[in-house]
């Protein structure tokens, strides 16, 4: 498993701050958590993904894009490797019509918590 950096952690904290104040503030609701849309004048975008990878791992990727003047000037990915959650139970149709239950991996709730950062000094 991948170790992130002090500065690396710093970085990524950073940018899932602004990332998730721009996405607090362009949801088509409260209840819904897709952005309406995204101002690329001066934004970062940082969609968070969770691929199943085997019985007992999950991938974690996070993409960064920051746009500046409606143009893309930076893209980092990130990837980590996370345990998987196991298994659960599914109520599911089938071609017929018929509701079966199927095991399906158990998916991650992901939650971003925004902290204010320090202010700038005031001019004494």
């Amino acid at each position: 498993m991948k170790t992130i950096s002090k500065s690396g952690l710093r970085l990524w904290v950073f940018f899932t701050i602004f990332t998730s104040t721009l996405l607090v503030t362009s949801c088509k609701s409260e209840e819904e958590g897709d952005a309406a849309s995204l101002d690329k004048k001066a934004s970062i975008e940082m969609p968070v993904q969770v691929n199943h990878i085997s019985a007992d791992k999950d991938e974690l990727v996070i993409t960064y894009t920051i746009w500046k003047d409606n143009v893309a000037i930076g893209t980092k990915v990130v990837r980590d490797t996370i345990p998987a959650l196991g298994l659960q139970l599914q109520e599911a149709e089938n071609a017929d019509g018929d509701v079966i239950n199927v095991q399906v991996p158990t998916e991650y709730n992901i939650y971003v918590t925004l902290k204010p950062g320090n202010p700038l000094p005031e001019n004494q």
